[in-house]
């Protein structure tokens, strides 16, 4: 399941970033913010009808992407 995908509210443990092509920016910022393998995530928000952007908490701050 995407992280998009994930439903407001709802925990989910992070299996991999995955890379759209070898210069992927978004990719590696999200796992210089944190979000790698085996750790946890949980949607507090979504964008306006169920779209991006969107927020998870990733102490000690809100990642909204």
């Amino acid at each position: 399941m995407k992280l998009t995908e994930l439903p407001k509210g709802r925990e989910a443990r992070i299996e991999r970033v995955v890379d759209q092509d070898a210069a992927d920016g978004i990719a590696r910022r999200l796992r210089d913010l944190g979000f790698v393998a085996g750790e946890m995530v949980r949607v507090i928000a979504h964008g306006p009808f169920g779209g991006d952007p969107i927020g998870v908490p990733m102490p000690p701050m809100l990642a909204a992407n």
